[in-house]
């Protein structure tokens, strides 16, 4: 298929799967006399795959792993899961780091509360301390 129809099929633009193709996700099937590049079937579903995985949090680099074991057949879970832990594991720090961000902001918000309008905020001048 015709960049135009992957793109069409995808939701993507025609410049977001060429850059798929410059980091090698996506593969030319052929390209035909009028140079146009043809696009084997499997490259919609490698888009499918790409999408699933960016809203699961991965970067392109991770991306990149996963479309190497699909299109080299090393398919087994075996080779899977360990990209899958490691996401997780940066997912549990991510999470700790936002909770952590998420107290201290409730505790600001105290502060804040807790000082009569009109007062320079302490909250806002310990932002800005030397």
């Amino acid at each position: 298929m015709l960049i135009g129809e992957l793109s069409q099929k995808s939701g993507l633009s025609r410049d977001t799967i060429r850059y798929y193709e410059r980091r090698g996700l996506l593969m030319v099937d052929l390209r035909r006399e009028n140079n146009y590049k043809e696009y084997a079937v499997e490259s919609l579903r490698v888009l499918e795959a790409v999408a699933r995985l960016k809203k699961h949090g991965f970067t392109l680099g991770e991306i990149d792993e996963f479309v190497d074991l699909f299109a080299n057949q090393r398919k087994s879970c075996a080779n899977t899961a360990p990209l899958i832990e490691k996401k997780l594991q940066e997912i549990d720090l991510r999470i700790k780091e936002l909770s952590r961000i998420k107290r201290d902001l409730r505790r600001a918000l105290q502060q804040c509360a807790a000082h009569p309008k009109g007062q320079a905020c302490q909250v806002l001048e310990s932002m800005f301390k030397a």
